[in-house]
């Protein structure tokens, strides 16, 4: 097995797929990342989503504990 040409492809560990190292962005320590572009572009709408409903449901129980404050 060449070596040159394992060093060009890297495994994406979200998608399971050898993927060309420029598909992998690099992180803040300048490595290239696990995931590959194409799980990120799916990743972020799934994460934002995730964020969202939890800042929901942080407002829904904040609201309760006003109600249930002003009760007493």
């Amino acid at each position: 097995m060449p070596t040159t040409l394992h060093r060009e492809l890297r495994f994406c560990a979200v998608c399971a797929s050898s993927r060309p190292l420029g598909d992998f962005a690099l992180n803040a320590a300048g490595t290239p990342s696990y995931e590959c572009l194409g799980c990120v572009r799916i990743g972020i709408p799934i994460f934002v989503q995730q964020v969202h409903l939890h800042v929901m449901r942080v407002r829904k129980q904040v609201a309760t504990m006003q109600q249930t404050l002003h009760r007493v």
